[in-house]
């Protein structure tokens, strides 16, 4: 499958790395986040993520033609970041002159994998997939920008909610009966402490002693 993908990188804010992959969009952002991708006279850690994704016929000529259509906002000549302020129309306006055919990008960085909100999926099992492909935050937030009017994601956002909530309720419910059980533990830790008295002593008595006749008998071999 021949690739063209928009990355972000907190690194970089408001700018977009266009550039081409065969493989699978995960194995390249891991890729060029390992080599800290960046400007030249940049200098730090850079992790990439793609947020926005399209196949097309020949990834090499399309994105020749994308970095020469975008060349005015390019932020630095050898180098395939440009500037842009809105990334999604920026790839939709890129597939049109390319003919690109945009795809799931969850289907693009887990192999066969499709996950369409609209389709009965809830939010949980999209969180899920974004953990496991490693995609960070800002595609979670421009994700949830395109889902978050579909009646699952809303259906999920409140059982999340309710959920959250209906825990902090018994948290906080508790605070008697967790304060009670801490002194009820603190108070038996103490009464073992005080019971053992003797038995320490002893052993502590019995230690000194063993110590004295190996000393002596070290003294006199």
């Amino acid at each position: 499958m021949e690739y063209i993908y928009f990355a972000v990188s907190d690194s970089h804010p408001g700018m977009v790395k266009i550039g081409r992959t065969d493989r699978e969009i995960s194995e390249r952002m891991s890729e060029i986040s390992y080599e800290d991708y960046g400007l030249s006279s940049f200098e730090g850690d850079s992790s990439w993520q793609a947020v926005e994704v399209f196949t097309v016929a020949d990834n090499v000529k399309a994105e020749r033609i994308l970095h020469e259509h975008f060349n005015s906002v390019r932020v630095e000549n050898g180098r395939e970041i440009f500037y842009s302020d809105d990334v999604s129309d920026m790839a939709k306006e890129a597939a049109d002159i390319v003919d690109g055919s945009s795809i799931d990008l969850i289907a693009a960085l887990e192999e066969n994998t499709k996950l369409n909100p609209t389709e009965g999926n809830e939010i949980i099992e999209l969180i899920l997939m974004l953990g496991v492909a490693g995609i960070g935050f800002p595609v979670a937030a421009i994700l949830y920008a395109k889902y978050k009017d579909e009646k699952v994601v809303k259906d999920a956002i409140k059982k999340l909610k309710f959920t959250f909530d209906e825990g902090s309720n018994k948290w906080n419910g508790s605070a008697a009966f967790r304060k009670n059980l801490l002194n009820k533990s603190t108070d038996k830790v103490d009464n073992i402490w005080k019971s053992s008295y003797f038995l320490r002593s002893k052993i502590k008595i019995t230690g000194e002693v063993l110590i004295k006749k190996v000393k002596n008998k070290l003294t006199n071999f």
